[in-house]
């Protein structure tokens, strides 16, 4: 899928921000066909002109200058917590701490939607949003709000939500019963399962 691996390459490239120049992002590019494997030649050819072109784009906005700006921020942080009896497992991509003193996470998308298509389009990552909101909570307990944003590369449109602590309790609640219908359906190492 070109588009996952387009939003793999983008997310390796921004890990530590905006490349400054053109020879800067050619090498951050080859670094990353070599760690996602991409060795076809014309497939390399289309990410060089397509990835290049929205990152410009994206350099420009508001909210690239709002997460890049940011005094403290991390990458890529793997965090599990524990939920009732399971754990639940999640990879926050970036975070920062925004103007208002909240930590927020910013993820990337790289669908290729029309600008009407952005609010329904974020809708369909509300359980992506809402796990990152709680594995937030678990990371920042003393803190009350916790923003989602998700930055639509096409059309260059942001789609966010905060999450309060109320709100964050519940979707603990709704995560167990989500773990729970799995585990009746999915009854892995439970006693009294057929082999």
């Amino acid at each position: 899928n070109i588009s996952l691996l387009k939003g793999k390459i983008i997310h390796k490239i921004l890990e530590n921000g905006i490349p400054k120049k053109d020879k800067e992002l050619h090498q951050k590019l080859e670094q990353a066909y070599f760690q996602f494997e991409v060795f076809d030649d014309e497939l390399q050819e289309q990410l060089q002109t397509e990835i290049p072109k929205l990152l410009r784009s994206f350099s420009q906005s508001p909210f690239a200058q709002r997460i890049f700006s940011a005094s403290r921020w991390k990458n890529e942080i793997s965090l599990t917590m524990k939920l009732s009896e399971d754990y639940f497992t999640g990879t926050l991509d970036r975070i920062f701490l925004n103007s208002n003193g909240y930590w927020e996470v910013a993820d990337f998308k790289t669908n290729n939607i029309r600008e009407s298509e952005v609010k329904k389009t974020g809708e369909k990552y509300l359980m992506q949003m809402k796990s990152y909101a709680m594995l937030m909570a678990q990371l920042f307990p003393g803190q009350t709000d916790f923003p989602v944003s998700l930055y639509f590369l096409v059309p260059e449109r942001e789609f966010s939500r905060a999450f309060s602590s109320r709100q964050i309790k519940e979707i603990k609640q709704e995560f167990t019963q989500l773990i729970n219908q799995i585990k009746q359906y999915y009854p892995f190492g439970e006693k009294g399962v057929e082999e």
